[in-house]
Order: structure tokens, then C-alpha cells, then sequence
């Protein structure tokens, strides 16, 4: 299982890297592809216990399809943004609503998370210096994924949320986010980025790390809630696309918020 992780994940990470430093278009229609997927997978966890139906699905892939597009190849303002997300957010959750009392509203939390994801990511990368802080948000996230499973799996103890995810230990929460610190570290001395710089890109790790093993833990929420165990099994050793990109999702937002909000953001220090 290790192996199979592994591999996939250095395949995947090659992929990723190529459409990020290929250009904005390449990781965009990258960014389409996974959005859908990772959608479909939310809707089929959500659907687990009711009598599936492909229509609705198919009409609210075409949605949040339609709303990405629009953000790739439109000039759009604020107000136009915010517009598709909540209206394409909306018309699925009307859409589900008719045939899924019951579900609509997680399917309709979904979307909006997902197409939030996929805008911060795009918007990011459209920024100077994109593809740079594009790839120290990945690296903090693998770098937390990865200290989380083997610290959490070398020390163990306490558990940090046993009902929702039994194997995942305080241990583990805090080994990731340690990872992540030396991962914007050693990021910062290779490609020789002001040391002046440091103690505040160090202070954005250890908040991106937590909210990545939140996002970890809101997946592991929803599948909980439904009695299911993997999103999917489209990647070796890992599940469903869902599962590799939960942390993502999360962190990729707070990113967003953190360059908009913050004077200058991390944009200027790259």
C-alpha cells in the first residue's frame, strides 16, 4: 500500500507541477478536470444511501463545469464572481433539492467549496511570482500529509478527533504541521528569499498546515456521516481524488484570504 502511495503520488505531483509551470490555461483546465471529479466523488458519498440518479448529477457537473469556465476565459469583477458561485451554487442545490430532499444541502456545501478551491488556486497562480507560491502551497500541504501519517504512525497516542477519524493522533497533527515549518524553510534558502521574510511566511505555514489536516478532517467527517471509507479508487494507494486533495481545498482558500486581505500579501515577498 505504501509503494502503491508513493508512486502515485510522484506521478501526480509531476503532472501538477508540469500544467503549473506550463501556464495559467494548463493548470486551469487541470484545476476543471479535478474539480469535477472531486465533486462527482462528494455527490456519491452523499447519495450512498439513496437510489442514484446520473440527470441531476449531470446537470450540476455541467454547473459548477460552466462557473470554472467562466473565471478561465472571462474577465469577470468581484460582484461576477461572487454571482456564479452562490448561482451555480444555488442551481444545484435546486436541482438536488427536487430529486434528494434529504442531501441537497451537503451537495450544495460541496459545490460551493470546491469552486472556491479551484478560484483561489487560479487566482493565485494569475498573481506575480503564481507558480512559485502555488508550489510552497503544495509543498506545505504534501510536506503535512506526510509528517501526519508517519509521525502520527511512530509515536501514535492520544487521538485527535476519534469520532471522526480514528487513526489520525495528536502526535500526528503536530508532527505535519513541524513538517511543514522545515518544508517552508528549506523552501526559502533554495531559492534564496530574503531571511527578513521568514518569521512571517513561517507564521502563514503553521496556519496553513492546521486548516490542511482541518480540511483532512471535513472529508473524514462526510464520509463518516455516510459509512464510507474512500471517496473513490481512481488513484493507487490513496482513493479517490477527494482524498488527495481534501487538505488542498482547505488551504488553498485560506491562502486566498490571507494574500487579499493582507496589505501587499505574500505576493510582494516572492
Amino acid at each position: 500500500m505504501l509503494k502503491k502511495r508513493i508512486i502515485s503520488a510522484f506521478f501526480l505531483g509531476l503532472i501538477v507541477f508540469f500544467c503549473i509551470f506550463k501556464g495559467y490555461m494548463w493548470f486551469g483546465f487541470l484545476s476543471l478536470i479535478l474539480a469535477n471529479l472531486a465533486f462527482y466523488e462528494w455527490v456519491k458519498i452523499c447519495l450512498k444511501n439513496s437510489s442514484f440518479n446520473n440527470f441531476p448529477l449531470i446537470l450540476a457537473l455541467c454547473s459548477i463545469s460552466c462557473a470554472i469556465f467562466f473565471i478561465l476565459f472571462f474577465p469577470i469583477n468581484w460582484l461576477g464572481i461572487v454571482g456564479i458561485w452562490i448561482g451555480s451554487g444555488f442551481f444545484t442545490w435546486l436541482v438536488f433539492l427536487i430529486y434528494y430532499k434529504r442531501d441537497a444541502f451537503l451537495i450544495y456545501v460541496g459545490h460551493l467549496y470546491i469552486f472556491a478551491a479551484v478560484f483561489s488556486l487560479i487566482s493565485i497562480l494569475k498573481e506575480d511570482n503564481g507558480s512559485l507560491i502555488l508550489t510552497w502551497l503544495l509543498l506545505i500541504v504534501w510536506a503535512t500529509d506526510i509528517g501526519g501519517y508517519f509521525i502520527g504512525r511512530w509515536i501514535g497516542g492520544v487521538k485527535l478527533a476519534p469520532r471522526i477519524s480514528p487513526n489520525k493522533t495528536w502526535a500526528g497533527f503536530i508532527g505535519g504541521t513541524v513538517f511543514a515549518i522545515l518544508t517552508t524553510y528549506f523552501f526559502i534558502k533554495i531559492i534564496n528569499l530574503s531571511a527578513h521574510i521568514m518569521t512571517q511566511m513561517i507564521i502563514i505555514t503553521i496556519i496553513l498546515a492546521i486548516i490542511a489536516q482541518i480540511g483532512d478532517l471535513i472529508e473524514s467527517m462526510l464520509k463518516r456521516k455516510y459509512g464510507v471509507k474512500d471517496s473513490g479508487q481512481l488513484i493507487p494507494g490513496h482513493g479517490g481524488v477527494l482524498d488527495r486533495i481534501d487538505s488542498l481545498l482547505s488551504a488553498s482558500i485560506a491562502l486566498f484570504i490571507i494574500t487579499f486581505f493582507k496589505s501587499g500579501g505574500i505576493i510582494i515577498w516572492l
